[in-house]
């Protein structure tokens, strides 16, 4: 957040059953059926005491009589904004995005701006983690690494 002020901020704490529940079942931003975005898809899978998140953002192709003449306009007054997702748990086992350096936040920021003028490409953010503290031998093999 570069120019310090914020559009939109979510944040979610709690155990990770009742987070991934909210999303999962449209609690946390519920909207009627017909109203969803469907530009955007998050997707969770759990296999034992990993967990996966996957954020992916769609192309929005140009349709014929799209041409907009506020686009520019809207583009630049985006100028150094961003969509940001940030996970953080005991252990980040992988991500797309970038690391932490203590391994227990995975972080992607997307343009604002790159979302409105790339508008063929797909972005995704993916992050795998556990959310089961390391024991003993997880402790002992951070500190070797």
């Amino acid at each position: 957040m570069e120019k310090g002020d914020i559009v939109c901020l979510i944040k979610v704490h709690g155990p990770t059953a009742s987070v991934l529940g909210a999303f999962s079942g449209g609690k946390l931003l519920p909207m009627p059926n017909d109203q969803k975005p469907d530009g955007m898809q998050m997707n969770f899978e759990e296999n034992g005491n990993e967990k996966r998140i996957e954020i992916t953002v769609f192309p929005t192709a140009k349709k014929d009589g799209d041409e907009n003449p506020m686009e520019a306009m809207f583009i630049g007054a985006t100028s150094g904004r961003f969509i940001s997702w940030n996970v953080t748990a005991p252990r980040i086992i992988e991500t797309s995005g970038k690391l932490s350096e203590d391994g227990k936040t995975a972080s992607f920021s997307l343009p604002v701006a790159t979302l409105l003028t790339i508008k063929d490409e797909t972005f995704s953010f993916y992050v795998s983690f556990s959310d089961q503290k390391p024991g003993l031998w997880g402790r002992i093999k951070s500190i070797l690494d």
